[in-house]
C-alpha cells in the first residue's frame, strides 16, 4: 500500500475515530509525505535550472564561479582563535577581514589583531597564510590596520 493510499484510508475514518496508533501512524505518514514532496520539487528545479543552463550553452561550474567563487556560499576563515568555553573545552573563534566583530566576537577579534606576528600566523588557515602574502595581510602582520 502506497504512502498517499494509506493516508487517505485513515483519513476515510475520520481524525476523531482513530486510534491513538493510527493517529501518531497518520501523523508519521505525513510528515514523509511532505518530505517526500519537498525532495521531489527539490529535484524538479534542479533539473529545471542545469536544463537552462545546459541551454544557454553554459557549464554548472562556470555559473558557480560567476555567483560566488566556490561551491559554497559561506566565507572560509582566515584564522582560527583559540578560547575557551564555559565548560573549560577549547572552542575556536573564526575570523575573515570581512567578518564584522560585535559582542563577545569583538573580544576574539582583538585578541587576534593584539597578537605577534609568528601567533596570527600559527592560527592562520590555508586561506589565511595566503591572505597574509598580500599587502592587506602584510599590514594585518605587523597591526598597521
Amino acid at each position: 500500500m502506497t504512502t498517499d493510499s494509506r493516508i487517505e484510508e485513515l483519513m476515510k475514518k475520520g481524525f476523531g475515530k482513530l486510534s491513538f496508533a493510527e493517529k501518531a501512524e497518520l501523523n508519521n505518514l505525513m510528515a514523509q509525505n511532505l518530505q517526500e514532496s519537498q525532495a521531489e520539487q527539490f529535484n524538479k528545479v534542479i533539473a529545471e535550472v542545469k536544463a537552462l543552463i545546459e541551454k544557454n550553452g553554459l557549464t554548472i561550474t562556470e555559473v558557480v564561479k560567476a555567483l560566488g567563487g566556490s561551491g559554497s556560499s559561506a566565507v572560509k576563515p582566515y584564522f582560527k582563535v583559540p578560547y575557551l568555553d564555559g565548560k573549560g573545552k577549547e572552542k575556536f573563534y573564526e575570523w575573515h577581514p570581512t567578518k564584522k566583530a560585535v559582542g563577545i566576537s569583538a573580544k576574539y577579534a582583538q585578541k587576534l589583531k593584539n597578537a605577534d606576528a609568528e601567533t596570527k600566523t600559527s592560527w592562520a588557515t590555508a586561506e589565511g597564510k595566503e591572505w597574509l602574502k598580500t599587502d592587506d595581510g602584510k599590514r594585518f602582520l605587523v597591526n598597521a590596520e
